[in-house]
């Protein structure tokens, strides 16, 4: 009778001498993964009670503005200027409603992008602010873009105007 491990036998012995080594390889390339996805990634939560967007949920993309933005996208920038509401370097999460060479209109305390309404400017009394006070009307420059909520009460670009392209940080999409 002979001694020799079988063909099968040897085969398993092989396989699982080259496990740790695979499963080493494979945790390295995780975590090189995953940490190089986080230098440019990451998931965000909106923690207010009333939401500017319908999600609470997304997933940042860490990216320098780029030229192909679309209406719709969402972007994420930094505030500056906006306090008492929001501290100035919080992130914000804001839809492009406006893009260069856009006509936007508040008139009446209605918000209008190239003739489209918008909504009203609900946050006037929040704000104690007179009727009107926010009523003018501008072309969007070359270098800016209008950033606007779908959340009636929401403190948007409706209130502050178009906001320079360079303070964009990111992308996100919602999650949830």
């Amino acid at each position: 009778m002979s001694t020799k491990p079988s063909f099968w036998n040897r085969k398993r012995i092989s396989i699982l001498m080259l496990a740790p080594i695979f499963s080493l390889l494979a945790y390295i390339a995780a975590d090189f993964g995953v940490s190089q996805w986080l230098k440019t990634h990451f998931i965000g939560v909106d923690p207010q009670e009333i939401k500017c967007l319908p999600w609470t949920a997304f997933l940042y993309s860490k990216k320098p503005f780029h030229d192909d933005l679309h209406y719709g996208d969402l972007v994420v920038f930094r505030s500056q200027g906006l306090e008492p509401i929001f501290k100035d370097g919080s992130l914000l999460t804001k839809f492009a409603a406006g893009l260069p060479g856009d006509k936007v209109e508040i008139r009446n305390d209605r918000a209008y992008v190239n003739g489209v309404y918008w909504d009203r400017l609900w946050g006037l009394t929040y704000l104690h602010e007179p009727p009107g006070s926010y009523d003018r009307s501008f072309v969007i420059k070359d270098d800016e873009i209008l950033t606007l909520s779908v959340n009636a009460g929401s403190y948007d670009g409706r209130y502050w105007g178009p906001l320079k392209k360079d303070r964009i940080v990111g992308y996100a999409k919602a999650i949830f």
